[in-house]
C-alpha cells in the first residue's frame, strides 16, 4: 500500500510523499497498539477461562480446595485442569469412601443441614401467622 502511495505521487516534490509517508507511520503503530490489546485481552481471557474450570471442577469435586489447586494442580489450560481434578477424584474417592472420619462428618453435616432446613421452615411458618394476625409491620 505504501508503494501505491508513493507511486501515485511520484513527481511531486510538494511534501505529499512526506504525509503520506507520516500517515503509512501511524497506521503501523495503530495496528501495532491493537495487536497488543489483542493479546493483553486474550491472555485476560485465558485468565478467565482457567478460573472458570477451576470453579467448575471445585463444584463438581467440593473436596478440592484453591490451596490444592494452587500446589498440586499445574495445569495451565481449561481442559487441563479438568482432566487434573477427574484424576484427583479417581485417586481420592476411594479413600474418602472407606475412611470413617470423613463418613462420620458427613452424616454429622447432613444432620446438621436438616436440622438448619427444619428450624428455617418453622420459622417460616411462625411468621406467616405473625403476619396473618396484623400485628406484624413488616408484610
Amino acid at each position: 500500500m505504501d508503494e501505491e502511495m508513493n507511486a501515485e505521487v511520484e513527481g511531486r516534490d510538494d511534501g505529499t510523499r512526506q504525509k503520506l509517508s507520516d500517515e503509512a507511520a501511524k497506521r503501523r503503530i495503530e495496528a501495532s497498539d491493537a495487536k497488543n490489546e489483542l493479546a493483553a485481552a486474550q491472555a485476560e481471557l485465558n485468565a478467565t477461562r482457567l478460573t472458570l474450570a477451576r470453579l467448575t471442577a471445585q463444584r463438581e469435586h467440593p473436596q478440592i480446595t484453591d490451596e490444592m489447586f494452587d500446589k498440586l494442580c499445574a495445569a495451565t489450560t481449561p481442559e487441563g485442569v479438568e482432566a487434573w481434578a477427574e484424576a484427583w477424584e479417581e485417586l481420592v474417592a476411594p479413600i474418602i469412601d472407606t475412611d470413617p472420619r470423613i463418613q462420620a462428618e458427613k452424616k454429622r453435616y447432613e444432620e446438621y443441614v436438616a436440622y438448619e432446613e427444619r428450624n428455617a421452615a418453622a420459622f417460616r411458618e411462625r411468621m406467616k401467622k405473625f403476619r396473618a394476625s396484623g400485628e406484624c409491620l413488616i408484610k
